[in-house]
């Protein structure tokens, strides 16, 4: 920044930790180095930084968790960094189980004249949460008989691994919509109802994507939103776990999650309406909708709808859903509504999932007010309705 002579420069140096020992339950440790420099009398910013550390898990799976923030603009120089301080969208950040702490948020860096302007990012993370279990039954019989079985038992589908942000829109940029509606009383929040962990209220999976959504909730005229957004919606593509990469990966879930709403007969054919979707209270159970789906009154657990759903009159749902239609979501109509949990928006097809996900559609303009808060106590009580289940049993 700045013009030569007068010039300042900030950097990030990554830290690589190799088997980090969390044996003990959890264990400190550093995410990297800010560094500032200056040259002559240094420069200022006058907007600004948007930045994202990556945490990168090698195991028990390979996924990444993003610690964005902003370095908030000012004047450096080589003795002071004047009103130039970090701050992090959030200090705790979770991924599989795992809980990411960071030691300082928001704090000011070093000026050049200190430390060589280094500062470094350090703190604490926790054991991850185990994603299966071995089940040993040891059986005895007579003249000394013995048979043992042993039983892998998975914990969900999802291996505790949730969609980064509380609305997710997976897809291409060509012929995507995002109209978040236009009541005053519209809320996006990434502000976890059930922690103090924040994550991104709305998610895109490429920068064309998060560019609409903040023009359409931060732009202005001609964009109506007099809503709230409660955190900073970014591009989490790095971010995916494994069942939302790929259409074929997403579609694998989805059919996983078909047999098992079959076989507890929550499974409706398109044209066919749910009694109900699922527990509210206690946001419990699984919903599978081949087709398109209107939503109004209120359900909870896992809600998947493969055609376009549809937000009609007061609704409120507790936990996760899942649209994997080319029409999306779409509001129709006056009323309150709340989702509270996760909403995925990631259309593919099904005869064609080689060529990938298809453009996200999410149009709340027909009307009412709605809040998409994200409850991660919501989102684990919905794998209830899929846990536990056996992967594979063997005779010892």
């Amino acid at each position: 920044y700045g013009t030569s002579p007068n010039t300042a420069t900030i950097s990030f140096t990554s830290n690589s930790v190799n088997n980090l020992n969390v044996t003990s339950g959890s264990a400190n440790t550093n995410y990297g180095s800010f560094r500032i420099s200056t040259a002559g009398t240094g420069a200022s910013f006058a907007d600004d930084i948007r930045f994202e550390i990556l945490v990168n898990m090698t195991a028990p799976f390979s996924i990444s968790r993003g610690l964005r923030g902003f370095i908030k603009a000012g004047t450096v120089s080589s003795a002071s960094v004047g009103t130039v301080k970090v701050d992090f969208d959030s200090q705790v950040s979770q991924i599989m189980g795992s809980t990411i702490t960071l030691d300082n948020d928001p704090f000011l860096p070093n000026a050049p004249s200190v430390n060589g302007g280094v500062t470094t990012i350090t703190g604490n993370i926790t054991q991850t949460e185990p994603y299966r279990i071995v089940v040993t039954a040891t059986g005895y019989g007579p003249r000394g008989a013995k048979k043992i079985l042993e039983a892998t038992v998975q914990k969900n589908f999802f291996n505790g691994m949730t969609a980064p942000a509380t609305l997710m829109l997976v897809g291409p940029s060509s012929g995507a919509i995002f109209e978040p509606g236009s009541s005053n009383v519209t809320e996006y929040s990434g502000d976890d109802v059930a922690s103090n962990v924040i994550i991104p209220p709305i998610g895109t999976t490429n920068d064309t994507n998060l560019a609409l959504v903040l023009a359409k909730t931060y732009g202005g005229p001609p964009h109506p939103f007099n809503g709230n957004v409660i955190g900073t919606p970014a591009n989490v593509n790095s971010e995916l776990p494994y069942w939302l990469q790929d259409a074929t990966n997403l579609n694998t879930t989805i059919q996983s999650l078909k047999l098992t709403a079959t076989a507890s007969g929550r499974y409706y054919a398109n044209g066919v309406t749910p009694p109900n979707v699922g527990d509210n209270a206690t946001a419990r159970g699984i919903t599978y909708v081949d087709g398109d789906l209107v939503l109004t009154g209120s359900g909870g657990g896992i809600l998947i709808v493969t055609g376009k759903l549809t937000l009609h009159g007061n609704f409120s749902f507790n936990g996760l859903i899942i649209v994997t239609g080319a029409a999306g979501v779409d509001r129709r109509g006056g009323g309150n509504g709340t989702l509270q949990g996760n909403i995925v928006v990631a259309p593919y097809d099904l005869a064609n999932l080689s060529a990938g996900f298809l453009p996200p559609l999410y149009d709340l303009s027909g009307g009412g007010n709605s809040g998409v808060v994200y409850n991660s106590s919501s989102v684990a009580n919905g794998m209830v309705a899929v846990s536990n289940f056996v992967l594979g049993v063997a005779e010892k």
